[in-house]
């Protein structure tokens, strides 16, 4: 909630950057910003996360809505986000022991999505019709949209890492993994999913 934000606020942190100058990029993740006589090397995607974050929980249930030109078949973005975590990412499903624990199916993830496409559409403008199309997204920052190319991953991840059974997880889940798609990203660190690329128009 916004009080549990503003309760765990870190006061020197906020001074930093409530008046901070912006001295330029260091490379494209880092950043140097002066705070008086003192230079901080500051990582961008971490810092644009956590706004984000806050942003939804500060925007909750009162998101401005960004409409697609045309809705996006849920199921071939989650079975394609599907195939690149298994293919991909195979070794993070291997626990201690040594024993797979199989990443979530396309089908899986279709089915907590639909689930809970009404509390998502009602809280969080994330819009999803009843026959599994995505039709809208959230305004977390004014004049700032995703990159739908993360889109696919988006509703994975959406799906297999939000706890849906428990309120409090639940939104705090759904908030980080809407801030980790909103991110920007350095143009390097695009590379590796553009193969989720799918034609989808604003």
């Amino acid at each position: 909630t916004v009080q549990d934000i503003e309760s765990k606020s870190h006061a020197g942190l906020e001074a930093v950057l409530s008046s901070c100058a912006f001295v330029g990029f260091a490379d494209p993740v880092f950043v140097l910003l002066q705070h008086q006589t003192r230079l901080y090397l500051c990582n961008v995607r971490v810092l644009c996360e956590e706004l984000l974050r806050q942003q939804v929980f500060m925007r909750f249930s009162n998101f401005d809505r960004i409409a697609l030109q045309e809705p996006v078949p849920l199921r071939a973005m989650l079975e394609q986000a599907s195939r690149l975590v298994r293919e991909k990412h195979a070794q993070a499903y291997v626990d201690e022991g040594g024993r797979v624990a199989p990443p979530w199916t396309a089908d899986a993830c279709m089915e907590a999505l639909m689930r809970m496409r009404e509390m998502l559409a009602e809280y969080f403008c994330i819009e999803i019709t009843a026959d599994a199309r995505v039709a809208a997204l959230p305004c977390l920052v004014d004049g700032h949209a995703p990159d739908l190319a993360f889109l696919p991953l988006f509703f994975y991840f959406l799906a297999a890492e939000v706890n849906w059974q428990l309120e409090n997880e639940c939104f705090h889940g759904i908030a980080r993994q809407l801030a980790r798609f909103y991110v920007p990203r350095p143009p390097l660190l695009e590379e590796p999913l553009r193969l989720l690329v799918l034609p989808i128009p604003f």
